[in-house]
């Protein structure tokens, strides 16, 4: 999304569009990155906390150019925003993350300046549907994937009937940095057992936006195949019995004239 989000910062006449406060230009300019890109949400605010520009996927039309232009009243109040608003700036940049509780549902946003020259005049928002995170993490890992917040509440999940995490589980996972994972070996999901692998959901050092656990089944030839399994026993036993029958069929119609011919022969000999 860092990608994105500088391409469209950089869009001729974004910069100074945002510097009038004109927010009328920026559908022409925007619209079509945007569908290209297939972003879930963009949203162009000035530094006052008013929305210029703001378009998101509609969640009930599938086209991909059905897009919705409705900002919210006022992203003065969003801590992402306010970063971006005051100008911080550290080590790894000037853009932030942080997954957002928007009226859409929970997002997935990047954010960044909007700069003319190297005056700030703007913040420019990028985001992703934090189910749509999990879905593309799932893909990616042939694992099922379940996002949780700071508190251990299920924010998206693939594996339905998952718990939220208790207070000492998300101590424990948030001690985690860089590629370090925490395992468990054996948990239950409904009535499978799946074995975990915890991770952090970070863009910045010492920054967790999110705990996230990859499950697979313990055991996923057997459990998985467990009705074709019993499919197959059945039809095998089946099959079985019909080929003994047949083959008693078979073995009659043989060997009962071979039985007869001997009688009829030994009768000859005897002079009959």
């Amino acid at each position: 999304k860092l990608a994105v989000l500088r391409d469209i910062a950089r869009t001729e006449g974004v910069a100074q569009t945002v510097a009038q406060g004109n927010g009328a230009p920026l559908r022409d300019l925007l619209a079509p990155l945007v569908i290209n890109y297939r972003i879930h949400s963009v949203d162009v605010v000035g530094l006052d906390g008013r929305a210029l520009f703001a378009m998101r996927r509609d969640p009930n039309d599938a086209r991909v150019d059905a897009y919705l232009y409705q900002p919210v009243p006022s992203y003065a109040d969003w801590p992402l925003f306010q970063q971006v608003a005051r100008g911080a700036s550290d080590a790894t940049g000037d853009k932030f993350s942080a997954i957002v509780n928007t009226p859409w549902g929970q997002v997935l946003y990047t954010a960044g300046p909007v700069k003319e020259g190297e005056r700030l005049v703007g913040a420019l928002l990028v985001g992703q549907a934090v189910n749509e995170v999990a879905q593309r993490m799932a893909e990616q890992s042939f694992a099922r994937v379940t996002i949780y917040d700071h508190g251990g509440a299920v924010l998206a999940t693939t594996l339905p009937g998952v718990a939220a995490l208790t207070p000492e589980q998300v101590a424990n996972i948030t001690r985690l940095s860089g590629e370090q994972v925490g395992l468990n070996p054996k948990a239950l999901v409904g009535s499978r057992e799946y074995s975990l692998a915890y991770g952090v959901l970070s863009v910045r050092p010492q920054e967790t936006l999110a705990i996230y656990p990859l499950a697979k089944l313990r055991d996923p030839f057997i459990e998985e195949s467990a009705p074709t399994r019993d499919r197959f026993i059945i039809l095998f036993g089946l099959g079985m019995v019909l080929s003994l029958a047949i083959g008693a069929g078979v073995a009659a119609l043989i060997v009962r004239p071979v039985y007869d011919l001997a009688l009829a022969a030994a009768r000859v000999a005897e002079g009959d």
